[in-house]
């Protein structure tokens, strides 16, 4: 496209002129036109598009397409200082003096991500020195993920860079921060935890993709002198398709430190949301938000969080949590267990017995109803409320009642037994503690075998001996409950 080609901006910004794959932006939104006055009084509609220093001569086109070189002394001397404005712009438009270029750098780093940063060449060959040459620019980024929907999957990363003094005739080489392209997936661990009968569990988690970055590209833009009091500027992108896909001035973007519905799980170290900044979601406006809000939460929770970070995590899920949207309380499941397995056992018998309720009064399908099951979280509940490490949440009543009503529905389990007998114990029934304990063991024996190094009989033999010394079971480690 030649120097002297125009093209109308679509968004009511400046005009841009394509330069040898630099961009040009002055004048208006009327292409660049303006009416020059002759000195003879007799106005010209027409724009300027290039300036011939040698002859001092500027080159003139009018709307239909016509140009002609002429003397910039041939117009009145109300059109002198916007000449002047405009060939002092050229100076810095014209790629002959201010030539730019844009190489992009990238190196592996690790999981195979592509760290990215451009290289930005200046060559100030304009005729005099450049003061304070600073480059704005943009990373244009799309995002991606399989697991929780992102609401506006384009991003963009802004910054400055100072190339400083450009004397004529010197070349400047100055790089950008970087951006990084990668596939962001889960953290790949192991975690071991010993059951209510001392048995020792692995469990090991797979490591899945969660998320894709794609730096799309990068526009660089230097701003020049003012013509006529509107802004010119210099401007390159790579690749140079880029203009057409995205927009300079993107308002509804959102900033890549503010979004952490992606980016703090990128993050090396943990950055767990804060408390302000999940009360700032508030309530979901409907349940496909309530969604992306969930699968935040197990986003965070992946982050492996410690008692506080999982403290303030619960706290936020109280602001948003939605029981409707909650079918067989399975979210609060997920909430309840994690403040479990940190020790905060007030948060977790709080969610437990919200899902408690949300199961008793489901109707799964007959094939899902042994999934859905309030029994498994009702003996969970009696174990925290018998036996938990903390004081204000023991409750002996509650523990005794949910014990013998999944005791009442299988009345041969040697393990619903022992808990029964916790219950008891909690309740200051030792009587009744012991005697239940005994029924555990003898149908333990009866149908596992007598062996004395069998870990789960020496478990229930010093329960016993605690019950008969009037003392209640409280277990240490939460993950055992």
């Amino acid at each position: 496209m030649t120097r002297g080609k125009w093209v109308r901006a679509n968004r009511c910004l400046w005009v841009v002129m394509s330069l040898l794959g630099a961009g040009v932006a002055y004048g208006a939104d009327d292409g660049g036109y303006r009416t020059f006055t002759g000195k003879d009084g007799r106005t010209l509609r027409a724009r300027i598009t290039e300036y011939n220093r040698a002859k001092n001569e500027i080159r003139i086109e009018r709307p239909a397409g016509k140009t002609v070189w002429v003397s910039p002394g041939i117009f009145a001397e109300c059109d002198h200082a916007y000449i002047s404005e405009w060939i002092e712009a050229d100076r810095f438009l014209s790629p002959r003096s201010l030539n730019l270029n844009l190489d992009k750098k990238s190196s592996t780093g690790s999981q195979g991500k592509e760290i990215i940063h451009y290289e930005i060449s200046l060559r100030n060959s304009s005729g005099r020195d450049m003061e304070n040459v600073q480059i704005e620019y943009r990373y244009f980024l799309q995002l991606s993920s399989s697991r929780f929907s992102i609401s506006k999957p384009k991003r963009m990363i802004s910054g400055v860079v100072k190339a400083g003094s450009l004397d004529d005739g010197r070349t400047a080489t100055v790089r950008t921060a970087t951006a990084i392209d990668f596939e962001e997936f889960t953290k790949e661990y192991t975690s071991t935890y010993n059951d209510q009968y001392g048995v020792s569990h692995e469990t090991k988690s797979k490591a899945e993709s969660v998320g894709h970055c794609e730096v799309q590209g990068i526009w660089i833009r230097i701003q020049g002198p003012d013509v006529d009091g509107k802004p010119t500027y210099r401007e390159l992108c790579h690749p140079e398709s880029l203009s057409a896909a995205v927009r300079w001035n993107d308002e509804e973007r959102v900033p890549m430190e503010e979004d952490f519905t992606f980016w703090k799980s990128s993050q090396p170290d943990k950055n767990i949301m804060s408390l302000e900044e999940i009360r700032k979601r508030g309530k979901a406006k409907d349940e496909a938000e309530y969604k992306e809000w969930m699968m935040l939460v197990e986003e965070q929770l992946r982050l492996e969080p410690g008692k506080e970070e999982m403290s303030t995590l619960e706290s936020g899920f109280r602001v948003f949590y939605e029981p409707s949207y909650d079918e067989y309380g399975s979210q609060a499941s997920v909430v309840g267990f994690n403040c479990l397995r940190r020790g905060l056992y007030s948060e977790a018998v709080y969610w437990l017995e919200i899902q408690l309720k949300s199961l008793c009064s489901a109707n799964p399908p007959a094939n899902l109803a042994k999934h859905f099951s309030p029994g498994p979280v009702r003996q969970k509940l009696a174990n925290i409320y018998a036996c938990g490490d903390d004081a204000s949440v023991r409750n002996g009543a509650k523990a005794v009642s949910y014990a013998k009503t999944e005791l009442d529905n299988d009345e041969k389990n040697e393990n619903l037994m022992d808990l029964m007998a916790r219950a008891y114990a909690a309740n200051g029934q030792f009587d009744l503690a012991v005697k239940m304990q005994k029924n555990a063991i003898d149908r333990y024996q009866r149908t596992r075998g007598k062996q004395e190094t069998d870990r789960t009989l020496i478990a229930y033999n010093k329960r016993l001996e605690l019950y008969e010394s009037g003392t209640a079971y409280v277990e240490t480690d939460a993950r055992n409950l």
